[in-house]
């Protein structure tokens, strides 16, 4: 991700519709599946300006990974500790170290997303957890995947491909699913008219910011009870065997 996004985000990770139901998922996932935990060791790879890594810190010890110095500065500002400045390809902790790992829009970041998941299943404890968030469908690249440097864009089989018999998946689902028909024609719309994209979508809150949180925010509820068949971007829990 380019230095210039981060500064960004830090002003409007409070305000944008994405975001903010972004943070609100992770809340729920931790919830459901960790319960009254308050003592796990969690890793949060790609962690940004740590407003994850803080959000999470009621469940135990949150280590705070990511490969830019201005991200880890960010998280320094916060009063984080625990911060790496590392990729996911190589994790500096001990094998079977961690109950808990997530990488919330990360592979699609990462050149070798396999030894990524590799290096993740290095660290976690057998039984721990890996939660993902990815961008989905090749179909919506457009130059927002550019400037955010993605590699790729995945599907349910795309991502379950980078996991092994060593892993059992607790769930899969697309989401910013109600959305989807939106996003599609925009960025259709901007590849048939040739419009160029100069900066990142995340910079550009409109007056439509609060309708757009509350139609994605809508979607908690139906995820923690069925999944979606298509969406904007797809989320998994994984646990290692």
């Amino acid at each position: 991700m380019k230095v210039i996004s981060y500064s960004i985000m830090q002003r409007l990770e409070k305000q944008h519709w994405w975001f903010r139901v972004r943070h609100e998922l992770i809340i729920q996932l931790f919830r459901k599946y960790f319960s009254r935990r308050t003592d796990l060791k969690i890793l949060d790879i790609g962690c940004g300006m740590g407003s994850v890594s803080a959000l999470l810190s009621r469940w135990g010890t949150v280590y705070s990974v990511d490969p830019s110095a201005e991200a880890i500065k960010f998280c320094r500002q916060k009063g984080l500790q625990h911060l790496y400045q590392n990729t996911a390809e190589s994790l500096p902790f001990n094998d079977g170290f961690f109950d808990v790992v997530i990488a919330l829009d990360v592979l699609e970041h990462v050149k070798d997303d396999q030894q990524a998941v590799d290096e993740i299943s290095r660290v976690l404890k057998p039984q721990g957890v890996f939660i993902c968030f990815v961008p989905a469908f090749m179909f919506l690249w457009s130059e927002q995947d550019e400037i955010l440097m993605h590699y790729r864009r995945y599907n349910r089989s795309s991502l379950s491909s980078l996991f092994t018999d060593d892993w059992k998946y607790l769930k899969t689902s697309y989401f910013n699913f109600f959305l989807f028909p939106f996003i599609f024609s925009v960025r259709l719309l901007k590849k048939l008219l040739r419009l160029k994209q100069k900066k990142d979508e995340v910079e550009q809150i409109s007056f439509l910011n609060p309708l757009f949180y509350w139609i994605f925010k809508r979607e908690i509820f139906f995820l923690s009870r069925w999944r979606f068949p298509f969406g904007v971007s797809l989320l998994a829990v994984y646990k290692k065997n």
